[in-house]
């Protein structure tokens, strides 16, 4: 029995899956939120929580070095002090913990591994889930 899969399967050419590129430096007309004028432009709007999550991280761990917390090896202690996850202090009544400890980092080796995955997860999806689902997924 011959086969009709030849005939039957859709055509994969780009042209009828993507659709027409378009030269938005010289068509006039709307151009679309996504591309910005000259290559230049800013990626604010692409990913504000990213940038801001990042921001908040790194304002939190600069003011735990600036009153006097070690950079590199800071002690439980200062960790609990600056609002880091304890069991005993949530069961306690402390609920807080769960959403600052988001916040407190170990070092500057642990706050730069988590922001620079932070930074790309980010980036990859702030797009799909915007900035609501990001923020909800971070904390």
């Amino acid at each position: 029995m011959p086969s009709n899969w030849q005939e039957s399967r859709p055509s994969q050419s780009p042209a009828e899956i993507l659709p027409p590129e378009r030269d938005y430096d010289r068509v006039s007309g709307p151009m679309p939120a996504n591309r910005s004028r000259g290559g230049g432009g800013t990626r604010w709007a692409t990913a504000p929580a990213t940038y801001t999550l990042v921001g908040i991280n790194c304002a939190v761990y600069l003011a735990m070095v600036l009153r006097g917390v070690s950079p590199s090896n800071p002690s439980v202690i200062d960790l609990v002090r600056w609002g880091a996850n304890f069991g005993g202090y949530v069961l306690a009544g402390q609920w807080w913990r769960l959403l600052t400890a988001a916040f407190v980092h170990v070092g500057i080796l642990h706050l730069a591994t988590n922001m620079w995955c932070l930074w790309n997860l980010g980036l990859l999806g702030e797009p799909l889930l915007g900035p609501a689902g990001v923020v909800a997924v971070y904390v």
